[in-house]
């Protein structure tokens, strides 16, 4: 849960929102001070432009509510942002950087986690560079023929030696 007192702080509020979508999702309130007084905020056309433009600053898209939460104070609102993650879209960026949550800090995501969500989503999809392989299946599983082929046309464009051609299929 974060709170902001107004969307004048909209590009951080949407930094934590990316990092709630790394981690487990979470609630933005624009409209409540730090010290959890609703202090509410006008919303108008161009308030909720504001917002829209911001989240599409994160990729990949994000499943956020927007939600406007009337107060008794005339013309006033808790603007509500209730951030789904979903974990097969990780790692999310905003205006193409990754964040993370730390403790109730919002800080940028180590290259070494970012490395390892986008290795998690790519074994999440279909069209994965690499699948781990179970246990149950070896090098005698895989088409022996099918790898010299596939080797030839590598050394026939100079992608591999032609010392290859000589090893065995497991090397």
């Amino acid at each position: 849960l974060e709170f902001k007192k107004s969307t004048g702080v909209i590009k951080s509020a949407l930094e934590t929102a990316c990092a709630f979508l790394n981690s487990d999702g979470g609630i933005i309130l624009f409209g409540v001070t730090d010290d959890k007084r609703l202090v509410g905020q006008e919303v108008s056309d161009k308030t909720k432009r504001e917002i829209a433009a911001e989240i599409t600053k994160i990729s990949p898209v994000p499943n956020i509510d927007v939600s406007y939460v009337p107060l008794q104070k005339e013309n006033t609102c808790v603007i509500v942002l209730n951030v789904i993650a979903e974990n097969d879209h990780k790692p999310y960026t905003c205006d193409g950087r990754a964040y993370l949550r730390n403790q109730s800090s919002t800080i940028r995501m180590p290259q070494q986690k970012y490395d390892q969500l986008i290795t998690e989503r790519g074994a999440l999809s279909n069209n994965a560079w690499e699948m781990h392989c179970p246990a149950q299946f070896s090098v005698d599983d895989l088409d022996h023929e099918e790898i010299r082929r596939t080797a030839k046309i590598a050394v026939n464009v100079n992608r591999l030696d032609s010392s290859v051609l000589d090893e065995s299929i497991s090397d």
